[in-house]
């Protein structure tokens, strides 16, 4: 026969996966909100001071929200992935290649 002392156990352990699988499934539901919100944060970190965010923040929200409308979110994903590749390998940003970053974000 089983104690209470491992019913509790049972029961606890049932509890602590139910909010597991409920955490897992918050965070696939807003994984590609926090994949466009840390490339977007990186790119203003990386932008010159005097480069208006706002400008950076627009162009990513726009085309987030183009590729949501038309069903392309993947393609966004996959641009924002390489995007966070050559993030990774500079400091830095000029003027010049922020601008060019949110050229090939509104293309794309």
């Amino acid at each position: 026969m089983v104690s209470d002392v491992s019913k509790k156990i049972y029961i606890l352990a049932a509890v602590i996966a139910l909010f597991g699988i409920a955490a897992l499934a918050v965070l696939k539901h807003y994984s590609n909100d926090i994949v466009h919100a840390v490339v977007v944060n990186a790119v203003i970190q990386k932008a010159p001071e005097d480069y208006p965010e706002a400008e950076i923040r627009t162009v990513f929200n726009q085309r987030f929200a183009r590729a949501q409308g038309q069903g392309e979110v993947q393609e966004y994903m996959d641009l924002l992935k390489d995007l966070s590749h050559h993030l990774e390998k500079i400091q830095r940003l000029d003027e010049g290649e922020v601008d060019k970053v949110l050229e090939r974000v509104a293309q794309d």
